[in-house]
Parts: structure tokens; sequence; C-alpha cells
């Protein structure tokens, strides 16, 4: 099960701390974290396999601050061959400049292309979550605190997640600073 913790507004350094492992679909086709070539402000893996729309991303970040990650939800009964890919959603959101509330607004009315998905977008200012699987098919603004966003249709907070923060910080590491490319001469 893919799951993406994240520390909101909980770190007196960080505005935001995330971790998160991809471990569905080991076989399937994705470039590791880099600067993007056609979005050089991105960076992000990305999906290598063929699909409908964009080819996008499950998790990244934007020169500007923005962060988007994404989980599906696991329904296979529910699967759809014809829906778009759901890593479109994320490189939508980096690449542009709405406001998260605004860019997860937009879904609701297009968000039945797509197969399941729990979808996070942050601007530093602002973290909020989209399921086009919950109840009320409304963004939810997330308040400072630890969350877990796994592969159901939920966003969650509590003891549980604060026992999965801990126990993920056994795999930390420092990771080494990714310096922005020069723009590109247009």
């Amino acid at each position: 099960m893919c799951l993406i913790l994240v520390a909101w507004q909980s770190h007196p350094d960080y505005a935001l701390v995330v971790a998160g492992n991809r471990d569905e679909f080991y076989a399937r086709p994705a470039a590791p974290a880099h600067w993007w070539q056609d979005a050089s402000h991105v960076l992000a893996g990305r999906d290598l396999a063929e699909v409908i729309g964009e080819a996008g991303t499950w998790m990244g970040v934007a020169g500007d601050g923005r962060f988007a990650a994404l989980t599906n939800y696991r329904a296979p009964s529910e699967k759809r061959t014809d829906a778009r890919s759901r890593g479109e959603l994320v490189s939508g959101f980096l690449r542009g400049q709405d406001a998260p509330a605004n860019y997860l607004g937009a879904l609701a009315g297009s968000d039945g292309s797509y197969n399941g998905f729990n979808l996070l977008a942050s601007d530093l200012n602002e973290l909020w979550w989209y399921s086009n699987r919950s109840a009320s098919r409304q963004p939810q603004r997330l308040r400072p605190g630890l969350y877990g966003c796994p592969t159901r249709c939920s966003i969650r907070r509590g003891p549980r997640c604060a026992a999965a923060w801990a126990r993920s910080r056994r795999c930390w590491r420092p990771i080494p600073a990714m310096p922005m490319p020069a723009p590109n001469p247009i």
C-alpha cells in the first residue's frame, strides 16, 4: 500500500515535511526525481508508462514551493481502462499558478475522468486534500498537524499517524540539496 505522511506546520524549521513510499506496481516504468526539461521549475519523478492524458507524477515540488502528491484509491472492481492518468493531476498543479483550493475545487467537475485518487496540494501557505471518492466530494483545508494519506478515501490524523511518523524516523537520512537549473533561454 502506498502511504504519504505529512507534517503540516508542525516542525520548527519547515512548514511541510513529507515521507512517502511507492510500493504498488514495481514494474511500472518511471524516471527518478529530476528537474523536468519541459517544466524546468518542477522537480519530480515521471511516469513513463503509456497512459491516457499527460504522463505525470505521483509526487513533486516546484521552485516556488508548491507541492503535490497523490495516492491511488484501491478499488480493483471500480478500475476503468479508459480513465485518464491520475499523475496529470499532480503535474497540473505543479505547473500552474492556481491556489490549492481553486485547483482542487475545479477538479470536482472532471474527477469522473479518473480512477479513484487522494490528492494533496500546497503552496506552503495552505495544505489541501481532495478525493474523488470521498462522501462530500469537497476539498478540505488541513489544519496544522500530522497526517497520513493511504490508498483509501481518507486523510487521517491522530495517534496512529504520530506513531507512523515516529517509526519513519529510523529511515531518515540527509538528502543533498538539488540546485535549481538555470532558466532555458527563449
